[in-house]
């Protein structure tokens, strides 16, 4: 998966004793997994809320808030995340290897998707103090049955397995041999008669 994001943003700050929430980041959503889960309605091992840090001092990335997952990676690897000042802000690139995720898209070939930006002034803000959604949903840290569908390029659903041979609904051979029995046994009943 790659992204290429640019934000508008006079100001850049992310403090490294600040929660990642309370400093400028992009927030990315997945749920991998859209066959087996009917009601969304909190995270599980296949719902990732990917943190993209450009201006976290010590870490660019995170996961946070899948329960079965380890702080703060997630379990996930080869993630790079680089970023570049622009005039009037930055433009972050992320690459996620989708091979880190175990993907079960839904019968369209879409998984959930969704992103966030998270706009930091001040350093000493508590929260992000201005959040912005794909979505519009502002409580996609919690449920992810909320977000959005992104179809994952090149996934075609496993093809239906061919239906099984029918037999025959008159064996031919049998009632060719059953015939010719038949009148076998009709001839030598009047041969012998």
């Amino acid at each position: 998966l790659y992204l290429a994001i640019e934000v508008r943003d006079d100001r850049t700050v992310h403090e490294a004793s600040r929660v990642w929430w309370c400093g400028d980041s992009v927030e990315l959503f997945l749920n991998t997994d859209l066959q087996s889960e009917d009601d969304d309605q909190r995270y599980s091992s296949d719902d990732y809320q990917i943190f993209l840090m450009p201006f976290y001092p010590s870490q660019r990335w995170g996961v946070f808030g899948n329960p079965d997952a380890p702080y703060p990676d997630g379990g996930l690897s080869g993630l790079e995340v680089e970023h570049k000042l622009v005039d009037g802000g930055y433009v972050l690139e992320a690459k996620i290897p989708l091979s880190a995720f175990s993907l079960r898209p839904d019968a369209k070939g879409q998984i959930g998707f969704d992103l966030a930006i998270n706009d930091v002034d001040d350093p000493a803000a508590t929260r992000a103090q201005t959040y912005l959604t794909l979505s519009g949903r502002f409580d996609l840290y919690a449920v992810p049955a909320r977000f959005a569908r992104l179809a994952v390029g090149g996934w075609r659903p496993p093809s239906p397995a061919p239906p099984p041979e029918k037999a025959p609904l008159v064996d031919w051979i049998g009632l060719g041999l059953g015939l010719v029995a038949v009148a076998l046994v009709a001839l030598l009943a009047r041969w012998l008669v």
